[in-house]
């Protein structure tokens, strides 16, 4: 995901929607420790068809387009 959303284009979303917007280096022993302790992020950007199943069997994913 780095490579895939610029600094200017995360301060364009946040200036348009309000929303504090922090990414994170991708590191899955801190994403698992986030999930057990201290909670998982808002929102999570992953590969579908590796990650999805991954989470959905855990889970710790919701619908959004409810």
């Amino acid at each position: 995901m780095p490579d895939d959303i610029s600094p200017e284009l995360i301060k364009q979303a946040q200036k348009n929607s309000g929303v504090k917007v922090v990414t994170v280096r991708y590191d899955i022993t801190r994403l698992l420790g986030m999930t057990t302790r201290d909670g998982p992020p808002d929102l999570l950007c992953g590969v579908g068809s590796v990650d999805a199943p991954y989470w959905a069997a855990r889970d710790v994913r919701e619908e959004l387009d409810r």
